[in-house]
C-alpha cells in the first residue's frame, strides 16, 4: 500500500508544509502537488514534492487561467479557471485601481482519470482541493466516475456564491458535494494553510468544514449570475 497526498491548489507550497506539521507519518507519503498559476512556479521545486505545473480540471489540454494580479501582493490569491468568480469579484468590488485579472492559456489534467491510472485502490490517498470555483465541476466528474473508491480522507474549501451563483444555487452545489461524499463514506474538513491563522487554529484540520453542510454564509446576493459554458 502507497501513501499519497494530493495537493490541488498547491500556491506557494504552504499546504505541502501544513501538511507535513499535522501528519506524524508524513515522511511515508508520496506527495504530488497541483499549481497552475505562473506567478507561483517560482516557488518549486521543494524537496519530496511531485510538482505537476496545471490546472486541476475535468479534462486534459488547454485552458484559460485567469491570473489575479495585485500589486504589493506576494504571493497572489484568488486566481482561477471561473470566469464567474472574475465577474463575482469585479461586482462586489475586489478588483481595485491596484489589481486586474489576467488571463493566460495553461495545461490542464483530469483528475479523475489521473488517480484512477496512477493509484490502486488499495492505497491511502488524502485529497485537497482548494481549487477556487473549479472544485465543483471537477469533484462532479469524479462522483460519476466512482473516483471516489479511491480516496480515503478529504480537505478544501468550496467557494459558494464567490463563484457567481445565487444563494440557492450555491446551497444546491455544496449539497452535490456533501451528498456524493457521503455515499462513499467521506466528509470534507476545513483546510486553511495560511500560516497566522494555523497560529490560531493549530486543530483547524479536524474541523468539519460547516456545521449544516447545507448552510451559506450570509453573503449578498451577487448583481450578476454568469452561467459557466
Amino acid at each position: 500500500m502507497r501513501k499519497i497526498f494530493i495537493d490541488c491548489g498547491a500556491h506557494n507550497g504552504s499546504s505541502v508544509a501544513y501538511f507535513r506539521s499535522i501528519y506524524k507519518d508524513a515522511d511515508e507519503y508520496e506527495i504530488y502537488s497541483f499549481e497552475a498559476n505562473p506567478s507561483l512556479i517560482r516557488y518549486y521545486p521543494i524537496p519530496g514534492v511531485n510538482f505537476i505545473d496545471c490546472a486541476v480540471w475535468t479534462e486534459d489540454g488547454e485552458i484559460t487561467f485567469y491570473e489575479k494580479v495585485k500589486l504589493g501582493q506576494a504571493p497572489p490569491e484568488s486566481s482561477t479557471l471561473m470566469q464567474s468568480k472574475v465577474q463575482f469579484q469585479k461586482d462586489n468590488n475586489q478588483v481595485t485601481s491596484n489589481s486586474r485579472f489576467r488571463e493566460v492559456k495553461v495545461r490542464s489534467i483530469d483528475l479523475s482519470r489521473w488517480i484512477k491510472e496512477n493509484f490502486a485502490k488499495d492505497d491511502y490517498i488524502v485529497l485537497k482541493v482548494d481549487i477556487e470555483c473549479a472544485e465543483y465541476m471537477v469533484l462532479k466528474k469524479m462522483f460519476s466516475e466512482n473516483t471516489f473508491e479511491y480516496i480515503n480522507e478529504v480537505y478544501g474549501e468550496l467557494h459558494h456564491i464567490k463563484c457567481g451563483k445565487s444563494k440557492s444555487q450555491a446551497k444546491d452545489d455544496d449539497k452535490m458535494i456533501y451528498d456524493g461524499l457521503k455515499k462513499h463514506g467521506l466528509e470534507m474538513y476545513y483546510w486553511d494553510a495560511n500560516i497566522d491563522y494555523l497560529k490560531n487554529n493549530p486543530n483547524s484540520h479536524k474541523s468539519r468544514m460547516y456545521t449544516d453542510p447545507y448552510e451559506n454564509k450570509n453573503w449578498p446576493e451577487p448583481q450578476n449570475i454568469t452561467k459557466e459554458k
